[in-house]
């Protein structure tokens, strides 16, 4: 985080959307696929797959932990060039707008699942 403040920001950032935390794409991924759990039917699993939720969140949290406040080594990394830099900075782009306004992107997975053969 140090040698890399970009990279360590999009590492935050990134774990932080795979844990769920709200105003990122990840957390409407969850809260869709739980929701679609409970709609079917299946409320232990969903219960089941909510604590494996909170259970993962633990671990992504810690990592971000270990990387902002433990000071004990770092490993100096090569620079980030501006090709990976824009690379980074449009997924990081990507994931903040699905999370403000995930509604086209719930649109086009509604789509694409009611167009499967079941």
């Amino acid at each position: 985080m140090r040698a890399n403040p970009l990279l360590g920001f999009a590492l935050a950032l990134g774990l932080f959307s795979i844990a769920g935390v709200p105003p990122l794409a990840g957390f409407f991924a969850k809260m869709s696929l739980f929701t679609a759990a409970v709609n079917a039917g299946l409320t232990p699993l969903a219960v089941i797959g909510l604590l494996s939720s909170c259970v993962s969140a633990f671990y992504y949290l810690r990592v971000i932990k270990l990387c902002y406040f433990e000071t004990s080594a770092w490993v100096p990394l090569r620079p980030l060039t501006a090709g990976r830099g824009w690379i980074l900075g449009g997924c990081l782009l990507i994931l903040v707008i699905f999370g403000a306004y995930p509604t086209p992107l719930l649109h086009f997975a509604t789509s694409m699942a009611a167009s499967l053969p079941l």
